[in-house]
Formats: C-alpha cells, structure tokens, sequence
C-alpha cells in the first residue's frame, strides 16, 4: 500500500471530505467520543462554567432593566453542540440559583441541548441528573445540526422555535471549530482562494483522523466570491489591509449564527468559547491552514471575521484576548452592546482574571505539590476553583491528612465547599469524586453522608474492595455492625486477597 493515498482532490476548504469525517465520527462514537479522544474539561471545570454564568446573568439582569425580556413567554438559552452534557449540568447547577435570588426569578428560562447525532440527544434525554430539570420545565432537548437551516423543534415541549418575542441566547463551546470553513491568501493585492486536497496514511482514516493530511494549491478570484455580501466586505477588508496573509472564513458559524438570529424579533446573543485568532495579526506568518485532530478535527476560529460580519449588520462583537489559549466572545447578531456596559466588563473579568487555559496551566503547577501545602493554602485552593469536583478529588489525601488541624470555620468552609462540589458531579466519566468526597465527610464524623456517598458512587462506579471497605467502615461508625460484616463479605468476594479485610475484621472483633 501507499504510503501517502490521495482521497480527494483539491477543492475549496468548506467543501473538503475532513468535515463528513468529523461528522461520521460523533455518529459512530456517540457520547463515547468524549471518553475516548475527545477533550472537554478546559470548558467545564467549576471556575470556567462560573464565569460563563456569570456573563448570563450579568447580560440578562441589563436586559431586563432595559426592557428587553418579556415574562409572556420563556427565555430560551441553546446550547450548540453541547457534547458530553457536563457543561450543561454544571451551568444550570450554577446560573438557575442566581436566577431565582434576582428580579428574574418569575422568568420562564429553558436551556436548550442540542446536537446532529441522536444518540448523543437520547442519552441526555435519558440521564438521570437531567430528570429534575426536564420535569420543572428548565431544560429541553433539540436534534439540531448547526449547518443546516433547519427548524428548531424541542425534543419534550414540542416548541418549534420561532418568532421568540426575547433575545435567543446561545452558548457555542468548542463548536465552530468544526464548523465549514473556507482558505484564503492575500498576495499584494490579489485574493487567492486556497484548495485543499486530501490524503491519507492509511485506508482506515474514518477512525485514524490523525493520518490525514492536507496540500494546498490557491487559484486566483476576486472579493465577490460569496452570494453573501457580508462575507465579500471581509474579503475586501482583508485584502486591503493585509499584503501577505493566510485566514480562515468561517462560513459554517456564520450560517449558523444567521440562522439562530432569525428565530427571535431581537436576534441572537452568542457567547462563544474557542481556539482561535481574535484579530488578523495573529495570522501574520501562517503560509497553510492547520487542523487539530482529537478523534474529531478542528480548526482555528477566525473571531476577527465573525465580529466583523455582524458589526456590518447592526450586531456588534466583542472578543477578549487572552496571550494564548482558549478565546472568548461575545456577540449580538442584530443591535449593539453599547448599553450593556455590565455585561462587556463581565466579558473582560471572565477573559483577563484568568483564561480557562491559564487556570489549567496553575492547575499542572499546583497538583504535583499539592500535598507541600498547608491546611489554610489547600482550601483556599479549592474556593478559588471553586469547588471543581476533578480538584477536590485530587485534593483529598491531603486534606485527609491535616483535617485534625482544621478550625471551626475552616470546618465550616470545608463542609459548604463539599456540598457545593457534590452538586457539580456529572454522572460520566469513571473518576471517583463521590468515594474520595465520602472519604472526607466521614473523617468529619458525618458518617450518614458518608454512607449515602458510597453507595451512590457505587451505582455509578464498577464496584470494588476499596468501596465496600470503607462503607463497612461507616456502617460500623453508625452502629450497625451487621451491615458491617455483609460489606466487608463483598470486600472479600470482590478481591478475595484483600488482607484488610481481615485485619479490619480483627480489629473490631467481628470475625
């Protein structure tokens, strides 16, 4: 076989094969995607999905004193591509209490899931951290592919969205990436339009994205080349202002962001979440596109073009720019943010305190030490991120170690802080965040909560000696030491060389 096989010729970007790939990918793997190559904590660890909703209810506070939301009908918020469903949970976890504390807590607010694959919508549909949601109205389902001009029907409800009397917000995390996208070059004065051909290390590449390759060949057009005026002024606006660059159009958000402006009478308001250039110099010395592959392919997002295009039509965008990383923006498809002075700070706040991938990047420095740190230093940690499960868990050997030496507020601190971080807890991945918690309520003698904690993690975990080790621990704090031995039985038979087992047992006499 050939080391290098050509499996499409050269064509316009937004016409290449890497696009049905990436599509065919999420609907083979369905929502195992996420836990095969697929990252997705840099947007939905505590901190990040906190200030997401924060940014939410700062736009939707200045709107409802402007008079831009009605309570005559529901405030839908539509989540594109919404993936694994953590972020989901975790931000209607966070936002729907700020709601329900503020002016807007008599507002009808509908968060809408949505993705192309139904296997992804029917598992969402089918958690059952989702079920609470579902049945007091809050949240809602939609089989929606963001490429398509396509209705928007809600999966429960039956709403077809249309004609909506407040703003449509929109949440767009790690989404336009893999959107279409269209090449181009400027070469002084003449646009080129970039065609990509496709080729392949190997026959198998529908589930080895990462043999593909691109070769680019540009050919010469000028700025009319889209149907769409919109798109054609940016061309002319690159090409006047840049003798030698190489960027991205991306054409696939920009239907997609035309289309969900058009679902609302007050147009669209996009918060968006992606690698990306958020202004053209950062594209200076870029000769070929790039793409990423992470069992999916993506792209860099050119936010520069999306803002453009809208602040051509009456909307306006506003980018934040951190020095590297994950990019934010912000974007009104039909009126300006001039008079939503908040709402642009709280955009600023989210971008310039700490970028999600800054915060990572604390995050790798910190986790090798962490057990270098004191008592005091520990939680203030753990505030800080606040309370992210995935951090805790990391965190909790040694705060095992040194919860003797907490004081009553700290005491306090910890319990509030657990509580919050139980309620984070996406049922997904096999990471145990309800074992490591039940580990420390039952250090801080509330050996119920303990109890409940490991049976639960257990539903969601296989079961192992180590569970119903500790289990029978509690059950044993609490007095009941028949359920003691039943656990410490399973321990056994579980692991029948499990040699704590029997020591335990000797321990507390119970053999």
């Amino acid at each position: 076989m050939s080391t290098k096989t050509n499996i499409q010729e050269a064509v316009p970007l937004s016409d290449s094969i890497l696009f049905d790939i990436h599509k065919n990918y999420f609907r083979k793997n369905g929502i195992d995607s996420w836990k095969k190559n697929v990252p997705y904590y840099v947007t939905s660890h505590a901190l990040f999905v906190n200030q997401v909703a924060t940014l939410t209810f700062t736009y939707l506070i200045e709107a409802f004193y402007r008079g831009d939301i009605t309570h005559d009908e529901p405030l839908y918020c539509l989540e594109l591509g919404a993936g694994a469903g953590k972020f989901m949970y975790m931000f209607l976890n966070t936002l729907l209490p700020m709601l329900e504390t503020s002016p807007l807590k008599d507002l009808s607010f509908i968060y809408i899931g949505s993705d192309f694959s139904e296997n992804i919508v029917s598992y969402w549909d089918s958690h059952h951290q989702f079920q609470p949601f579902i049945k007091n109205g809050s949240l809602d389902f939609a089989l929606y592919d963001a490429e398509k001009q396509q209705d928007i029907r809600l999966r429960k409800s039956g709403t077809l969205l249309k004609n909506l009397k407040n703003p449509l917000l929109v949440i767009a995390n790690y989404v336009f990436d893999s959107l279409v996208h269209d090449a181009f070059h400027t070469n002084h004065g003449q646009l080129e339009l970039s065609l990509a051909a496709t080729y392949s290390k190997s026959d198998d590449y529908e589930n080895n994205p990462e043999d593909l390759a691109l070769s680019f060949s540009k050919k010469n057009i000028d700025t009319h080349y889209y149907k769409d005026t919109g798109l054609n002024r940016i061309l002319t606006d690159y090409l006047t202002d840049h003798d030698s660059s190489t960027f991205l159009l991306p054409t696939g958000a920009v239907s997609c962001l035309n289309h969900v402006h058009g679902l609302s009478q007050k147009g669209a308001i996009v918060i968006s979440h992606d690698k990306g250039h958020v202004e053209m110099e950062s594209c200076i010395g870029i000769t070929t596109p790039q793409f990423v592959t992470h069992g999916s392919i993506s792209l860099m997002v050119n936010y520069d073009a999306l803002c453009r295009y809208f602040g051509h039509k009456e909307g306006e965008g506003v980018m934040g720019d951190p020095v590297y990383g994950l990019k934010t923006c912000l974007i009104a498809t039909g009126s300006t943010l001039f008079n939503f002075p908040l709402t642009k700070q709280a955009l600023v706040q989210c971008v310039n305190t700490l970028p999600s991938d800054q915060f990572l990047g604390l995050k790798n420095l910190i986790d090798p030490i962490v057990k270098q740190l004191s008592t005091k230093d520990i939680l203030a940690y753990l505030q800080f991120c606040m309370w992210d499960p995935k951090i805790v868990s990391h965190c909790t050997e040694p705060l095992l170690e040194l919860i003797h030496t907490l004081t009553p507020s700290q005491i306090l601190l910890l319990k509030k802080g657990l509580q919050s971080s139980e309620r984070l807890i996406y049922d997904f991945s096999d990471d145990y965040y309800y074992f490591d918690l039940a580990r420390v309520w039952h250090d801080l003698a509330h050996y119920e909560k303990s109890r409940d904690l490991y049976l639960h993690s257990m539903q969601v975990q296989e079961e192992d000696e180590f569970h119903w080790y500790n289990l029978a621990l509690a059950y044993y704090k609490l007095g009941n030491h028949e359920k003691t031995k039943a656990a410490l039985g399973e321990a056994k038979r579980v692991n029948p060389g499990y040699e704590a087992v029997d020591v335990l047992m000797k321990e507390l006499k119970l053999d």
